[in-house]
């Protein structure tokens, strides 16, 4: 579940909500459509936050070793392996399933949405594009990218970008 959610960028509730039947192998796309919260599935938090979400490689590595403990029950991707059932909210899956990892690999607590902000900055630092980045994470637009996100994007190249005018 963490290597999918650092390289989806999925936020919390849409992690929960994500279907098997949301899984486009073929495509290598997850059709990102509905959260969970507080008990029921709903909308995405925006509008925008419906979309077509590209699966990078080890996001799908990820849904592969996950197949073998939920795909045969046909619903949630992600179970509580505790329980055996679908997580019920962000503050379950941070309290049993992240805060025993991060404490166990010595690492200060942060919360579960970092997973989030390292995948637009993993991708900002690749030089993916911006929109691109944008759209992955279901914004409207580039404002929210490049408000939280700017300092990652590559400018080591004072003409980086920069394409010649024809006279």
């Amino acid at each position: 579940m963490w290597r999918f959610a650092f390289f989806s960028g999925l936020r919390s509730s849409e992690l929960i909500a994500l279907h098997w039947e949301d899984i486009d192998w073929d495509k290598k796309t997850a059709n990102i459509n509905k959260a969970f919260v507080c008990g029921e599935f709903k909308t995405t938090k925006t509008p925008s936050g419906v979309r077509k979400l590209l699966l990078l490689p080890p996001a799908l590595k990820a849904l592969k070793l996950q197949k073998q403990y939920t795909f045969s029950l046909k619903g949630q991707v992600f179970y509580n392996p505790y329980t055996n059932q679908p997580w019920t909210d962000a503050r379950q899956i941070r309290e049993r399933a992240w805060c025993p990892i991060i404490k166990a690999a010595g690492v200060r607590y942060r919360n579960p949405y970092q997973t989030r902000h390292t995948y637009a900055s993993m991708m900002l630092s690749k030089g993916e594009n911006i929109l691109w980045v944008a759209q992955q994470m279901g914004h409207v637009n580039i404002e929210m990218v490049i408000e939280h996100y700017a300092k990652w994007i590559p400018d080591n190249d004072i003409t980086e970008g920069y394409k010649p005018i024809s006279s």
